[in-house]
């Protein structure tokens, strides 16, 4: 019983600690100021129309989002309620304590917005490979996939591309970062369930850890029956 608890709570320190990254490296986007991540121009696009912090727009939307994903039969899991609460909570917390260093020159604007894909990517790897629940935004695209039968990359591109428009229209900044989040984020997030891979062969680790079955290491699927 013991050793199940740790497990547990294991698995719920690499959940946060990947809803850290993902925050902190959202906020060098911002820091950047070169447009940041598509979900991100709504939410401050939202920040200019009511008295609101950019954290507080995301937790806002994200449970309007899982209003609609559970409406569409998408059943949300504790880790997609912590996902919901605690990244817009991180993303206050980065902001308000200037934890992301500020930066003036166009080189290193350029360098957040890279690095700030990076970071974010291991937050979000970090976070699936907890095996606690899709975020809310996920779970709407799960949600829409479903119903529509549409494969997931022109649901998501749909879904992504709509609510830049609407962020854009509010007075979000679009831009570098925009562009970057939407193209590397999937390339970046994929490297780093790959390097995380290494760690589901080790004692402990293989019981914390579980990756989607379709990231593979070699010819080896790395866990068989993995979610997805």
């Amino acid at each position: 019983m013991q050793r199940k608890h740790l497990i547990i709570a294991a698995k719920f320190l690499v959940l946060a600690s990947g809803f850290f990254l993902l925050a902190y490296g959202s906020i060098m986007g911002v820091v950047a100021a070169l447009g940041v991540a598509p979900w991100h121009v709504l939410h401050m696009g939202l920040t200019k129309h009511f008295p609101i912090t950019m954290g507080r727009a995301a937790q806002f939307t994200g449970f309007a989002i899982l209003a609609l994903a559970i409406a569409l039969g998408v059943r949300p899991r504790i880790g997609t309620w912590c996902n919901m609460f605690l990244v817009g909570y991180f993303l206050d917390f980065v902001m308000a304590y200037k934890l992301v260093p500020q930066v003036s020159t166009l080189p290193m604007r350029v360098l957040y917005v890279v690095l700030g894909v990076v970071v974010s990517g291991l937050g979000v790897a970090g976070y699936i490979c907890a095996d606690l629940g899709t975020g809310p935004r996920d779970s709407l695209m799960l949600g829409v996939t479903r119903k529509t039968g549409w494969r997931v990359s022109v649901v998501r591109s749909t879904i992504e591309i709509s609510v830049v428009i609407v962020g854009f229209l509010l007075g979000g900044p679009v831009g570098l970062g925009t562009l970057a989040s939407a193209m590397m984020t999937g390339p970046v997030v994929e490297r780093w369930l790959l390097t995380i891979g290494s760690l589901v062969r080790l004692p402990f680790f293989c019981d914390v850890i579980k990756l989607p079955s379709s990231i593979r290491i070699g010819k080896e699927a790395v866990t068989p029956g993995a979610t997805t």
